[in-house]
């Protein structure tokens, strides 16, 4: 038995550019991590990009997130979803985290 019963929202058209709609898991991972600004987060599989930009949010803006997917396609969407938020923190890379191994995370934060 639900609750509450909620509206239908028209997401795709009516709130595209306000909301990005996640699953409650997603959202609690975020506060779980409870990211300060100022801070660094690697976020080592971030497509499409709504942890990310949550994660930039609860940190106002402030600090560095550095965002890495393996698949050019989903590159281009964590872009298109960074952008969209206006989340000046994440610097996207393209490259496998699997693989992703330095003692200096300099090269990253001022390449």
């Amino acid at each position: 038995q639900p609750l509450y019963i909620a509206p239908c929202l028209d997401i795709k058209n009516e709130l595209c550019d306000m909301l990005y709609p996640q699953n409650l898991p997603s959202i609690v991972v975020s506060h779980v991590l409870s990211p300060a600004p100022g801070e660094i987060v690697l976020d080592m599989c971030a497509s499409p990009g709504g942890k990310t930009t949550h994660i930039a949010t609860l940190m106002k803006n402030t600090g560095c997130v550095i965002a890495i997917d393996k698949t050019p396609s989903k590159i281009v969407k964590l872009k298109e979803n960074v952008a969209k938020f206006c989340s000046s923190i994440v610097h996207c890379f393209l490259f496998d985290s699997t693989v992703l191994i330095s003692n200096d995370i300099q090269f990253i934060i001022n390449p």
